[in-house]
């Protein structure tokens, strides 16, 4: 197991040295450094990200999904941008 703390950009690296297999990396969500974001999003708390380099990726960077918490209270603007969709 390895833990990431993401910067001040919400992005963070794991280095992985060596070949994986069919190893998967599972990133999940734990908490926010932020009070306005409590809860994590269902279907949106994890993102898996294949290791090995048997799998015709070129390269050898890798990219998670994005993940997303739930914020405590709405932002400003946000339910007239919801009732456009």
């Amino acid at each position: 197991m390895a833990d990431g703390v993401t910067d001040s950009e919400g992005k963070y690296m794991i280095k992985v040295d060596g070949e994986h297999d069919d190893e998967i990396y599972e990133s999940v969500l734990v908490s926010s450094s932020e009070s306005v974001s409590a809860t994590p999003l269902t279907g949106r708390d994890r993102s898996r990200v294949v290791l090995s380099h048997a799998n015709d990726v070129v390269s050898n960077k890798r990219i998670a999904n994005n993940l997303g918490l739930r914020r405590v209270t709405a932002m400003d603007g946000c339910s007239e941008i919801m009732r456009e969709y």
